[in-house]
């Protein structure tokens, strides 16, 4: 009987990563990463879902996992970045952690994070 209600549940949640998966390709394809980086949804997808596996590991700071990101797909460094940004705001947004001050930009430089 239990299983019942997560059975329903599981179609919705699936309906709402495939949504979200959407939406981060077509930012990736909007920002010119597709073909030079990616050649499928699929690729682009994962390697967000690895930036966020490995800011929740606590390991990278956010210039670190941007030249990660650079050397692994052989695109420059602000492009790196501009992908590992993508990837937090559609997989893993509580890892953005808002700068002090009035002219916070979603960002804190001081540590080099998101």
């Amino acid at each position: 009987m239990l299983s019942v209600p997560w059975l329903a549940l599981a179609p919705a949640q699936r309906a709402h990563a495939d949504a979200i998966d959407d939406t981060f390709w077509l930012a990736v394809k909007q920002k010119g990463m597709v073909p030079q980086m990616f050649d499928e949804e699929s690729q682009a997808v994962n390697s967000g879902h690895m930036v966020c596996a490995d800011f929740r590991s606590g390991s990278p700071t956010f210039d670190d996992e941007g030249l990660r990101i650079a050397g692994m797909y052989g695109v420059g460094v602000e492009q790196g970045k501009e992908f590992v940004g993508l990837a937090i705001g559609s997989y893993c947004p509580e890892q953005i952690h808002p700068a002090p001050g009035p002219n916070a930009c979603g960002c804190d430089r001081r540590q080099g994070r998101l």
